[in-house]
């Protein structure tokens, strides 16, 4: 049995709308965690509505704060605490999918314990999506997650973590699942999972990202507004 895992708040609640359409439009119904600290309630109903398996996990914003980790981006520790699950896939709430998932979350999945896709332009891996196996699931690693120092100065925040944590050990996911949307895929129709990157909804814009993979989101984005005003 896998989980799957992304994070949100008030500000980036937009993008986890379009994220969870995109899964349950297309026939995805895997058990999805949505890790937040104080997310409204008004929210919550709407992510409720685009995808009905849903737990919401609360992150203890003063722990964080305390750790000097108060970003909701390292709220993804989180996922660590869960039992029970062979596999929990990490999946940031800025991906949509244009392709279903399910044959990866299906028959995918074994031969990973902890992967990312490397990144072309940087030399690490991206924590937009993670696969990570049970053996990590422990409240060792999480500790040792919330407690790892990070460098300001140096790009990535929980990734820079991630990448340091476990290196070494850090598998290769094949890049479809996560592609980097400022950049128009070889072939489109290879491609699984797209990712935005992006902080705040007016960066969705067609003169930072490819024209066509502009409208693929809106479209996503359409789509889940008719959903919520109809529901």
């Amino acid at each position: 049995m896998i989980a799957l895992v992304t994070v949100t708040d008030n500000n980036y609640c937009l993008y986890t709308q379009v994220l969870l359409q995109s899964l349950s439009g297309l026939g995805v119904k895997e058990k999805m965690f949505v890790i937040q600290s104080g997310l409204e309630a008004a929210h919550r109903e709407a992510l409720k509505k685009l995808y009905s398996n849903i737990e919401f996990l609360e992150a203890d914003y003063e722990m964080y704060k305390s750790k000097g980790k108060d970003l909701a981006k390292f709220y993804k520790f989180e996922m660590f605490k869960l039992r029970g699950f062979e596999k929990i896939v990490f999946i940031d709430s800025d991906i949509l999918f244009i392709k279903s998932p399910q044959e990866f979350f299906d028959k995918g999945l074994a031969e990973f314990n902890f992967a990312m896709i490397r990144e072309n332009h940087r030399d690490c891996y991206n924590s937009g999506l993670i696969v990570i196996d049970k053996k990590y699931l422990t409240d060792e690693t999480y500790m040792s997650l919330v407690d790892y120092p990070w460098d300001e100065r140096e790009f990535g925040k929980d990734q820079q973590i991630f990448n340091k944590k476990f290196e070494g050990a850090i598998q290769r996911l094949p890049v479809k699942y996560n592609w980097f949307a400022n950049e128009m895929p070889p072939d489109i129709a290879e491609i699984v999972g797209l990712h935005y990157i992006n902080k705040n909804f007016t960066e969705i814009d067609s003169k930072r990202i490819p024209k066509f993979l502009h409208e693929v989101w809106f479209n996503v984005y359409n789509e889940a507004m008719r959903r919520l005003k109809c529901e």
